[in-house]
C-alpha cells in the first residue's frame, strides 16, 4: 500500500502540472472508511478505487463495490467457493491453480439484466432502423426462451514452464455479452451514442447538401429557360422568373436547414407578391442581372448567402450551370473579378 501510495503522489503531481492552468482537478484521494484506507479516483460514471485489507487487494470501478468486498471478507462471509455452479464450472475447466477466473452465473444475472440489454440494443437496431435497414422486431428472443439455453459460463487461464494457457467454457457462442450490467449499458449506450450521432448530422448534413444542389440546378435550368423566351437576357432578379415559370413553390429559394420561413400559400397567391417574397428573403444571392446566356462559364450566377456557409463553404452555379462547392474567400474573389469584367448587355 506504501509504494501505491507513492505512485499515486508522483501521478497528482504530473497531473497538477499538466492542468496548472484548467480549472479542473483530478487526484488520487484517500479515505478511511471503517477499517479501509480506500485510494480513488473520481471521473465522470466510475470512480476507480483499490484497498489493501487483511493482506489482500482490493479494487474495482466505485468505491462502494471496494469496500463491501473487504468488508465481505474481514467478516468471514460467504464466499463463492459456496456455490455450486462455480465449484462445478472450476472443475469443468481442469481444476487447475488458475492465475485468472472469470465466471458469469447467467441463469441468475440474465432475467435482472434483460431489460437494460433490450434498451441497449434498440438504441443499436432503431438507429439502423432510421437509415433504411428494416431489423426484425425480436431480434432478441423473448426472455422465457432465452432462459433454456442459459447456463453458467467461465474462462481460466494459467502458465508453466510450456507457455501460457486459456480454457473457456459457455452455452452458445457470445453468451458471455448477455451478461449485461449497468456500466457495461453505460458504456455500450455512449459508444454507440458516440458512433450514431456524428453518423446520423454528417448525413442529414450530406442530405442537405444534395438537396441545396438541386434547387441550384433547377433555379440554373430555369434561368436558362427564362434567357431562351427573352432574347438570351437573364432576369433582372430570381423573382422576374415567376414571369416565366408557373408554379414556382418558394422551398426552391431556402437552403435546407437555414431557418428561413417559407410563406404560407395564400400569402403569395399572386405572382407578384411571390416575386416580392423571393427577392426579398431567398437564401440565394443573385449575380445574373446584367448578364446574357453568352457570359463566361466561370461566371457566378447565383451562390449560397455567405452566412450559410458549411466549414466556411458555399455552392455557387455557374454560367455553364455548373455548381461547385467554394470557399467564401474563393467566391468573393470571383464575384470581384466578375464585376471588374462586366459588360453591360446591348440590347438586340
Amino acid at each position: 500500500e506504501k509504494i501505491g501510495g507513492q505512485i499515486e503522489t508522483f501521478v497528482n503531481a504530473l497531473i497538477a502540472k499538466s492542468l496548472r492552468r484548467e480549472r479542473v482537478q483530478f487526484a488520487f484521494e484517500i479515505s478511511r472508511v471503517g477499517e479501509t484506507n480506500l485510494h480513488y479516483f473520481s471521473l465522470p460514471y466510475v470512480a476507480p478505487a483499490w484497498c489493501i485489507r487483511d493482506g489482500c487487494l482490493y479494487a474495482g470501478l466505485y468505491p462502494q463495490i471496494v469496500v463491501a468486498a473487504a468488508e465481505q471478507a474481514a467478516r468471514k462471509g460467504k464466499s463463492i467457493l459456496e456455490n455450486p455452479d462455480f465449484l462445478a464450472l472450476r472443475q469443468r475447466l481442469g481444476g487447475k491453480q488458475f492465475e485468472s477466473f472469470v465466471f458469469h452465473d447467467l441463469p441468475r444475472t440474465v432475467p435482472g439484466s434483460y431489460g437494460m440489454l433490450l434498451c441497449v440494443s434498440q438504441l443499436a437496431f432503431g438507429i439502423m432502423d432510421m437509415f433504411g435497414c428494416k431489423t426484425p422486431p425480436l431480434v432478441l428472443p423473448i426472455l422465457p426462451e432465452l432462459k433454456t439455453h442459459l447456463a453458467p459460463a467461465g474462462q481460466a487461464s494459467w502458465s508453466d514452464d510450456a507457455g501460457t494457457y486459456s480454457h473457456s467454457v459457455s452455452p452458445f457462442p457470445g453468451s458471455t455479452l448477455l451478461d449485461f450490467n449497468v456500466m457495461t449499458a453505460i458504456v455500450a449506450t455512449s459508444f454507440v451514442a458516440a458512433l450514431a450521432v456524428p453518423a446520423f448530422f454528417g448525413a442529414h448534413r450530406r442530405t442537405e447538401s444534395v438537396a441545396t444542389v438541386n434547387n441550384l440546378a433547377v433555379i440554373g435550368q430555369m434561368l436558362a429557360s427564362h434567357a431562351i423566351e427573352r432574347a438570351g437576357r437573364y432576369p433582372g432578379s430570381l423573382g422576374e422568373l415567376v414571369e416565366t415559370q408557373q408554379g414556382l413553390d418558394p422551398f426552391l429559394f431556402v437552403v435546407p436547414g437555414s431557418g428561413t420561413r417559407t410563406p404560407p400559400a395564400q400569402a403569395h397567391a399572386s405572382a407578384k407578391e411571390l416575386a416580392r417574397w423571393i427577392d426579398e428573403n431567398s437564401d440565394y444571392v443573385y449575380l445574373a442581372g446584367g448578364f446574357d446566356s453568352n457570359a463566361p462559364p466561370a461566371v457566378i450566377l447565383l451562390h449560397e448567402r455567405f452566412e450559410l456557409a458549411q466549414a466556411g463553404r458555399v455552392n455557387v452555379l455557374h454560367a455553364d450551370l455548373r455548381i461547385k462547392s467554394l470557399t467564401v474567400d474563393e467566391v468573393r474573389q470571383l464575384i470581384g473579378d466578375q464585376r471588374r469584367k462586366a459588360q453591360p448587355v446591348v440590347p438586340k
